[in-house]
């Protein structure tokens, strides 16, 4: 209900007055809360996003190569499995490359091989002349 220019609530038998001034300087205060916590989470993710970055060890292609090789060798059942270096962008996570396998071994092999990837993908990076 209005009373000349003002919002009467009624809830419970309690009456609040409240002047269109103080409505607006509300919703802009819940706004600006809003757009300041979007601002702040947006920060902690490229923070977090440049941290993983920052954390790799750079590495040009052969050596990462000749890495992941020597780790997928370590497994037995990865035996005949070789893999190459593909670079992309980074992705979500910060890394800038993944692996396509260039010899086969058994097929029991093949999600040891990706397994076998994952420490070695957050612990290093091409670097950005390969990149």
């Amino acid at each position: 209900m209005t009373d000349g220019g003002r919002v009467v609530y009624r809830d419970s038998g309690c009456h609040a007055f409240e002047s269109h001034h103080q409505r607006r300087v509300l919703k802009i205060a819940i706004m600006t809360r809003i757009i300041d916590e979007s601002h702040t989470a947006s920060m902690r993710e490229s923070y977090a996003f440049w941290k993983a970055t920052r954390a790799r060890k750079l590495v040009d292609y052969e050596q990462l190569k000749a890495i992941a090789n020597e780790e997928i060798a370590r497994i037995p059942e990865c035996a005949g499995y070789e893999v190459g270096i593909v670079a992309h962008l980074p992705d979500e996570t910060g890394c800038n490359w993944d692996i396509k396998v260039t010899r086969k071994g058994d097929k029991r092999g093949a999600p040891r091989v990706r397994e076998a990837m994952l420490p070695l993908r957050a612990s290093y990076n091409l670097r950005a002349d390969r990149a």
